[in-house]
């Protein structure tokens, strides 16, 4: 087996998706993988010493959009001409570059990831080209990308076209839900395989805490913060009771690359990226770990299809988990069926907070969230649990003839019963 993987970003330790991929090619044999990574971001991202057998060839791209992005009336426009004469050139011009790789490498299957405009359009040309399987992976829907990214309407239909032929013609797709897998199963008439988040099981917390953790009530929250109109509903709900609960000062730590901004009477901790080891400990020292979806019905097919991967950090670290999103919410599914913390799915004051006060209660009930997020890392979320998934996804061969150094790891069931 030799595979190229074709992603925004290569296995690595600074981005969110690249620790994902570091996990699925750790449970891949040794020099069985070749990394492409198509990168706007700035930073190259570092391989970590677990995958120093892995071969990474990056490429940089300019951004996906003009710097008249935010211009009223121009920004829409100035995109379009962006994308036509300067960014979907430049992607294009890649495709000799990548399959130049694949040949030299001698690549039996393409793995690609199809998070962002440049692997989407590349995939189905690739994969014509080299006549090889594809195997395409999802973690979100690429509707999040283009309008997170602003892209203009035309621009937009020519990546939505690139993602379904993508995946119509894929052997077989990996999916981050059961919903998603479900969805693309109709769709698309393609095979599909559940690949949830997930981390080593050696960076959980030595012990789940039980009870309250310290004086202050501490709510933490790990990733970007996406879920504006969640977000801002708890800030206005502590907003209502000062910041106190319980008797408790109410203090928010928000762990990632976020904006520092302070407002007079919020306690609001921006502590910045950490790496997972020092995050999950972090974490394991809170009271609540919060988990805020959209609310607003343009982001519903996001909000059904993507299962956040700060879920993997939350349960590892073995504390309650306050999800804040509508009852359709795929993360809402998660935490329900593994009984891990409560949902709250309304942006009422008075609802959120009342959720607030039952996690932060000194009570059984409570202590028992943090056990079963314990216990949900342990059966679903680490990468033992996982790599019989994506080792099905990709037609991985573990069996003694083809290993040389790689050991088969116990999993479970790749669906949770919802």
């Amino acid at each position: 087996m030799k595979a190229l993987l074709l992603a925004d970003v290569p296995p690595c330790v600074d981005y969110t998706a690249g620790i994902a991929l570091t996990e699925l090619c750790a449970a891949c044999p040794p020099d069985s993988v070749v990394s492409c990574a198509l990168m706007t971001v700035p930073d190259d991202g570092r391989v970590s010493d677990r995958l120093s057998w892995l071969k990474v060839e990056r490429h940089h791209l300019p951004p996906p959009y003009s710097r008249f992005n935010h211009w009223p009336g121009l920004g829409t426009f100035a995109n379009f001409l962006h994308n036509s004469l300067i960014r979907f050139p430049n992607i294009d011009r890649l495709l000799p570059k990548v399959l130049r790789l694949a040949e030299q490498c001698e690549v039996d299957r393409l793995w690609c990831v199809l998070e962002s405009d440049p692997v989407i359009r590349l995939t189905a040309r690739l994969a014509k080209e080299l006549r090889v399987p594809l195997y395409t992976h999802v973690y979100d829907p690429p509707e999040w990308w283009l309008r997170a990214c602003r892209f203009d309407r035309f621009s937009r239909n020519r990546v939505l076209r690139a993602f379904d032929e993508a995946i119509a013609m894929s052997h077989r797709c990996a999916t981050v839900s059961w919903n998603m897998a479900e969805d693309y199963r109709r769709q698309y008439n393609v095979e599909t395989v559940t690949v949830l988040p997930c981390l080593d099981r050696s960076l959980a917390a030595p012990r789940p805490c039980s009870g309250p953790v310290g004086d202050q009530l501490t709510i933490a929250i790990a990733g970007q913060l996406y879920a504006a109109d969640a977000w801002e509903s708890l800030l206005s709900a502590l907003d209502s009771v000062n910041w106190g609960i319980n008797g408790r000062q109410v203090v928010v730590r928000v762990y990632g690359r976020a904006d520092a901004t302070s407002t007079p009477g919020r306690h609001i901790e921006y502590c910045g990226w950490r790496d997972q080891a020092s995050l999950i400990n972090e974490l394991a020292t809170c009271d609540i770990l919060y988990c805020p979806y959209w609310f607003d019905p343009a982001f519903e097919k996001e909000a059904r299809h993507c299962f956040p991967s700060k879920l993997a950090a939350y349960t590892a670290a073995g504390r309650p988990i306050l999800v804040h999103a509508p009852q359709y919410a795929c993360p809402v599914q998660f935490v329900t069926a593994t009984h891990c913390g409560l949902c709250c799915h309304t942006k009422d004051p008075k609802d959120v907070l009342g959720t607030i006060q039952q996690l932060a209660s000194d009570c059984p009930d409570s202590d028992a969230y943090g056990s079963n997020a314990r216990l949900a890392f342990d059966a679903h979320l680490n990468t033992e649990a996982v790599a019989d998934q994506f080792r099905t996804f990709l037609d991985v061969d573990m069996s003694p003839l083809h290993l040389t150094s790689a050991r088969k790891r116990p999993s479970l069931s790749s669906r949770v019963s919802v």
